[in-house]
């Protein structure tokens, strides 16, 4: 007998089928916090309920799923709706947590990008009949992650926006996250039995059914329309609340230009670079970014017609061929492009889009073009025609996607790369370089460039092939200004404000931060207040299982307080405010206190003190010097900036008359009291 309303409104209260809280599900991260070439990828094991449950397989994740990899098998079938047979899949069931593991039930690929996917391979091979499952057009973006490998379609398609029974009890959802083609958002629903009522002694009433446990993982995703997808749609997420949210934290809480203001910025960079005679080399994976960069270069009202040659690597290649393939995907507007103009490979119309199949294939190119290479190409084949000028282009600080994978490289190592070849070029280090230091010291010709960061560079995959006179060319290249470094910022990640609108859409009730994109960046962002606030947040540790309590009804947690002693002392010469040091360990103190000025200001009867950034202090120099800063604007060259500036040593000012003297200011800044660098003559 189904119970009234009134009844079921006395169970809820009595809570006889409802209890306050319970630990219904444990996480647990696989893989690093911070993901780069040199670390592993991600990977998110979950327990929910009685099944083992795997989201995204990066590279090292297989070794550490061992123990639910190796005992027991599951069955042949497939979900219903996932393969040739209709049957259901009964898994065997997990242990209760803190008992001992079974072997996984199902894994789930976000999108195809490496650090998510590099993995599956390993796992499918150890356990070819775990279910794996992704979006249709992940499934057929993922053997990419294998050049040169035969690899067999063992990924299961799933459909967008409906749910799939992959047992009698759990389902999962999948909705398009934007980031890539094929990225998803996966939501997975499982439904807890039924109480037994017999155990009550047979006098309470018909228990209701338990509320559905749901976990929404995000991966990648990006809320802004690119040229490949469209971005993530918040109307089919809004009020999910789900009990566990996985989210990404690649960008923490930076914040980003507008998209078409980043496109415009890199445009105007290209173009400035080759009216100059300069041609580009930029590495790119074989997917996403570098198919976007060429649909911007063919699609931009700035860049139609121009005389340009455009060289794609063979891997990245082969991904603009399997993006030709999913052309329903992508956003409507390039697919009425598509049908006037080729996507990719077009030699008549400008810009020219070429494959780069060898070094003899480009070797005909007789005007500065743009080559688009794997990052670990032997790119430095391509620097031998000496007529041309190279600039290497990479993604800025903050950017997973190119710039740390490049070599393996972090961005702190080609900011001390920038430096140190800048520094040669000042002269500051002309006597080693020349072979004249003091002393009678004969030292190897470019002594102070074969050491150091800069050596870093010259060991990384793509200089590991190349002989001591290669290389001795090359750094000659960089040392007179044929070969220089750039940066550009063209990203397909959620910054702090599409982060934070994301999360506040779904209201979680539990935040799981995975994926920083650098050191700091999970960290940053789970220190919101306006986070914190609201929802129980973890960062988890590599390695360590963590078990949630689940409660029945939404809640808001309490927050914690972060309250500091200080004094203030007052004299003739000012005041003097002191803190207790303990504030220093907050990670937000290195960005208040980076350049050592505060600005203090009354709110009503309080008092406000912050720190002021190198770009607001840049910005107040612009006001007080309003006429130079407009002449600047007005005759400043693309190639501009402090990295080629005068004054610019060690990463910082040494100007007196700039805002920024003494403050740690980064290569591609700028300000009104620039002085361009004249590279010093090179010995005969």
């Amino acid at each position: 007998m189904t119970p009234s309303p009134s009844q079921r409104f006395a169970q809820r209260q009595a809570g006889a089928a409802f209890p306050a809280q319970a630990v219904c599900l444990s996480v647990e991260l696989l893989g690093s916090r911070v993901i780069s070439a040199s670390q592993d990828g991600l990977g998110v094991r979950l327990q929910l309920g009685p099944y083992q449950l795997l989201f995204d397989c990066g590279a090292g994740v297989p070794a550490r799923l061992s123990p639910l990899v190796a005992d027991r098998p599951l069955s042949n079938q497939v979900a219903p709706g996932l393969g040739p047979t209709a049957e259901p899949l009964e898994p065997e069931r997990s242990a209760p947590v803190g008992e001992p593991r079974s072997p996984l039930n199902f894994a789930f690929c976000s999108h195809a990008h490496g650090d998510h996917a590099a993995g599956f391979w390993d796992l499918h091979q150890a356990r070819p009949e775990l279910p794996i499952l992704a979006s249709a057009a992940t499934a057929y973006l993922l053997s990419l992650n294998w050049p040169g490998q035969d690899i067999p379609n063992f990924c299961q398609a799933l459909a967008w926006s409906s749910p799939q029974a992959l047992t009698e009890d759990l389902s999962v959802t999948l909705f398009p996250a934007g980031h890539l083609p094929g990225a998803a958002v996966i939501i997975v629903t499982y439904q807890p039995p039924v109480a037994d009522a017999s155990s009550s002694g047979g006098a309470s009433p018909q228990p209701l059914p338990p509320k559905p446990l749901r976990v929404a993982y995000l991966g990648d995703c990006f809320l802004s329309s690119t040229r490949c997808v469209e971005g993530l749609d918040l109307d089919r997420l809004r009020g999910l609340k789900p009990d566990l949210l996985i989210a990404d934290g690649t960008c923490g809480t930076a914040r980003h230009p507008r998209r078409r203001q980043q496109e415009n910025h890199l445009v105007e960079g290209l173009s400035a670079a080759i009216a100059q005679g300069n041609s580009i080399l930029m590495p790119l994976d074989a997917i996403g970014l570098a198919q976007e960069l060429i649909l911007l270069l063919r699609s931009h009202h700035s860049c139609t017609g121009q005389d340009w040659d455009i060289w794609v690597d063979k891997r990245i290649g082969e991904g603009c061929d399997r993006y030709l393939e999913l052309l329903n995907e992508m956003p409507q507007a390039t697919q009425n492009f598509a049908r006037h103009q080729a996507l990719f490979w077009d030699q008549r119309v400008r810009p020219r889009v070429h494959r780069l199949s060898s070094y003899h294939s480009f070797s005909l190119a007789s005007r500065p073009s743009i080559l688009l290479l794997d990052p670990q190409t032997n790119w430095s084949q391509f620097l031998r025609n000496q007529a041309m000028s190279w600039q290497l282009w990479l993604p800025e600080e903050g950017e997973v996607e190119g710039l740390e994978r490049f070599g393996g490289m972090g961005s702190a190592a080609i900011a001390n790369v920038d430096g140190e070849v800048h520094r040669a070029v000042r002269g500051e280090v002309r006597g080693e370089v020349r072979g004249e230091a003091s002393g009678g010291d004969n030292r190897a010709p470019c002594n102070r460039l074969s050491s150091g960061p800069f050596q870093d560079l010259l060991q990384t995959p793509a200089f590991a092939q190349q002989s001591a006179r290669s290389l001795r060319s090359l750094q000659t290249l960089m040392q007179t200004g044929q070969l220089s470094l750039h940066r550009y910022r063209l990203t397909d990640h959620c910054d702090r404000l599409g982060t934070t609108q994301l999360i506040h859409n779904l209201r979680p009730q539990h935040l799981l931060l995975v994926h920083g994109g650098h050191a700091g960046a999970l960290e940053s962002l789970a220190g919101l207040e306006e986070l914190r606030s609201r929802y129980c947040v973890h960062l988890p540790q590599p390695g360590v299982e963590i078990s949630l309590s689940i409660s029945q009804s939404f809640f808001q947690p309490p927050t914690p307080e972060q309250r500091y002693d200080g004094e203030l002392d007052e004299d003739a010469g000012g005041i003097l405010l002191t803190l207790d040091e303990k504030i220093a360990q907050d990670h937000r103190w290195a960005a208040f206190s980076e350049t050592g000025l505060l600005e203090v200001q009354w709110q009503a009867e309080g008092l406000l003190i912050r720190g002021i950034s190198p770009k607001a202090l840049l910005g107040q120099g612009r006001d007080n010097s309003r006429e130079g800063s407009a002449s600047f604007r007005r005759n400043r060259r693309p190639s501009d900036c402090c990295n080629t500036c005068l004054f610019y040593r060690n990463q910082y000012c040494r100007n007196p008359d700039s805002p920024l003297e003494s403050v740690r200011v980064l290569p591609q800044g700028y300000c009104p009291q620039f002085a361009r660098l004249n590279p010093p003559p090179m010995s005969p």
